[in-house]
C-alpha cells in the first residue's frame, strides 16, 4: 500500500485489568490514571506494534512515547534495521508524574494524558533518545478541556478526559 502505520502504543486489556485493581483498592482520584497504566503496558504494546509492522513490511510511527522502556524498544528495532519512527511529547520532556499526586484535584486532573507522565528522570532518558536519534520527533497531546469537563471524572479517574 505504501502506507505508514501509526500507533498509540498501550495495551487496552492490561489497562482495563489494572484500572479494576486500582478501583478495588479505593483509588478513584487522578493518581489512579498513572497507577493503572504502568510503563510495562506501553513497552509491551510498542514491542507488539513493531513486530506486527515488521511482519507486514510496513514502516511504523509510534506516537506519544512516554517511557524509557518504550524508547529503548524503538531504538533496538531501529538498530536492527526496522523502519520505526518514535515521537516523544512535549509534556513528557518537561514534567513528570508527581503532578498526579497534587492535593489540588484540578491541578492533578489537568495532567491526565495517555500514556501518563512517568517518574522523574524519564525526561532525561527521552531527551537523550531524541539527541541520539533513537526518537525522531516531538509532538503534543494537548487537548483543551475546561475544568467542568475534567470534573466529569471527579469521582472516577477513568472518566477524566485526556489532554
Amino acid at each position: 500500500l505504501g502506507a505508514v502505520a501509526q500507533v498509540h502504543a498501550e495495551n487496552g486489556r492490561l489497562i482495563t485489568r489494572k484500572q479494576e485493581e486500582v478501583v478495588k483498592r479505593g483509588i478513584l482520584g487522578p493518581e489512579g490514571h498513572s497507577f493503572s497504566r504502568p510503563e510495562e503496558c506501553e513497552i509491551e504494546a510498542t514491542a507488539r506494534a513493531i513486530t506486527l509492522a515488521d511482519a507486514a513490511n510496513c514502516p511504523l510511527y509510534v506516537v506519544h512515547v512516554m517511557s524509557g522502556g518504550a524508547a529503548k524498544k524503538i531504538s533496538d528495532a531501529r538498530q536492527e534495521g526496522k523502519l520505526v519512527i518514535g515521537e516523544a511529547i512535549a509534556a513528557g520532556l518537561g514534567t513528570d508524574s508527581s503532578h498526579y499526586m497534587n492535593t489540588c484535584w484540578r491541578h492533578a486532573a489537568g495532567h491526565i494524558m495517555s500514556p501518563p507522565l512517568r517518574s522523574s528522570g524519564t525526561q532525561t532518558l527521552l531527551m537523550k533518545a531524541l539527541a541520539n536519534g533513537h526518537l525522531e520527533c516531538t509532538g503534543t497531546d494537548h487537548c483543551v478541556f475546561k475544568a467542568d469537563q475534567k470534573a466529569l471524572g471527579k469521582d472516577d479517574f477513568r472518566k477524566i478526559p485526556n489532554g
